[in-house]
């Protein structure tokens, strides 16, 4: 009778021990700090590490592992990153191996450099917090946000920003031992630039539009059409308003009504740029008048976006005003200037300056520029050459379902 209370009770618990398996309950709480997800040969990464240093590189990007919109590269990202914690791993066992630490100077730099960085930001957020008069104690705000930005980026303290760059400084000693003898040939350089005037020529020979907009987007570029060349102008604006009803009328199909309005509205424009075209006539310099009359900001002195004019070229409509485009069109030849040219912003009588160079530039333009990109791009492919053969040396184990 007792043997066969005994096998009862036994077939109970396991009943009972399937039930909550397959109800999802927990008879045992699990610690996941002893739950190992990598293991790089007697070192491991714990699944509480991951969780938190995941959060944290989620967290500059504004998403936390919760947000709906990346549940679908969840996943892949998690098993990125993880290779990513094992690589650092990697690297700092070697780091130690090479004998690369952080000096007692360098230690007490980072945590000046954390310091520097409060007091920076503190002082500019209570400058901005003293100037609102709804916000009653200025300094206990901007301690408030500084802190709440230092927790939601993973820093406990200033202490624990300081102790990341630490920690980073032994993995850069050993970057810097791998990279060291690595160099670049002017042969290199000279096949870099040749290479790069090739795929120019290709792009903008036939698309002058694409490349004036890269021009004005500030890229480098090594060929360069034919047929461009540069113009200033004084702007004689209509006011705000004005501007703001023409541009209604004209998105409501008004095309007709918005004409008259703006022949109306120039109207009051005519003295000032019957003074102008005196002065022009008179052979006064036309950037002073730019700078005495002209109401574009990009072509004031000192403007240094548009400090040689506006990039144009016969048939620029599309990038400008079709009125203004056409006016340019007319400028044969470098110092002629235009009669005043209406538009939807107002009178503008432009002035051709010099012509763009065609061709391919110099290499000494670009030369130090190609030589730090391919130092860099050589250095890193050493590096990572390197890495590799750590890893291969190393005995690497990673439980991505355990993720």
């Amino acid at each position: 009778m007792k043997k066969r209370t005994m096998k009862k009770l036994m077939r109970v618990a396991a009943l009972l021990l399937a039930v909550c398996l397959l109800a999802g309950c927990s008879l045992i709480e699990i610690d996941e700090s002893m739950i190992v997800v990598a293991k790089v040969g007697d070192r491991t990464i714990t699944k509480t590490e991951f969780d938190e240093s995941f959060k944290n590189y989620l967290a500059l990007y504004g998403y936390t592992p919760e947000s709906s919109d990346i549940q679908e590269q969840l996943p892949e990202m998690k098993t990125g990153y993880l290779e990513a914690m094992v690589d650092n791993l990697v690297i700092d066992i070697k780091a130690e191996e090479m004998g690369f630490v952080a000096t007692q100077e360098e230690i007490d730099a980072a945590y000046q450099e954390a310091q520097d960085w409060y007091d920076e930001q503190f002082a500019s957020l209570v400058e901005i917090y003293e100037a609102d008069e709804t916000i009653e104690d200025p300094e206990q705000h901007a301690t408030e946000i500084i802190e709440n930005h230092m927790t939601t980026y993973g820093y406990a303290s200033l202490d624990a920003m300081a102790e990341e760059t630490i920690a980073a400084i032994p993995g850069d000693k050993l970057y810097e031992d791998v990279v060291k003898d690595v160099t670049v040939t002017e042969e290199e350089i000279q096949a870099e630039f040749d290479a790069n005037v090739a795929s120019d020529e290709e792009t903008y020979a036939e698309d002058l539009a694409t490349f004036v907009q890269d021009y004005n987007g500030g890229m480098t570029l090594y060929w360069r059409p034919e047929g461009l060349f540069f113009v200033k102008h004084i702007l004689v604006a209509l006011t705000e308003e004005q501007q703001d009803e023409i541009s209604t009328l004209r998105a409501e199909g008004s095309d007709e009504e918005a004409d008259s309005y703006r022949e109306e509205a120039l109207a009051s424009l005519d003295a000032k740029v019957a003074e102008i075209q005196e002065k022009i006539n008179a052979g006064e310099d036309f950037q002073t008048l730019i700078d005495e009359y002209g109401e574009d900001p990009g072509m004031q002195e000192g403007a240094t976006a548009y400090e040689d004019g506006y990039l144009v070229y016969v048939g620029s409509e599309g990038l400008y005003m079709d009125e203004f485009a056409r006016a340019c069109d007319n400028l044969t030849k470098e110092g002629d200037i235009s009669e005043p040219v209406a538009t939807d912003y107002g009178y503008h009588i432009i002035r051709r300056c010099a012509d763009l160079p065609s061709g391919a530039i110099e290499l000494s333009e670009v030369h130090d520029l190609l030589n730090a990109k391919l130092l860099s791009s050589k250095q890193s492919e050493a590096y990572d050459e390197a890495l590799q053969s750590w890893k291969e040396e190393m005995t690497i184990e990673l439980f991505e379902s355990r993720l």
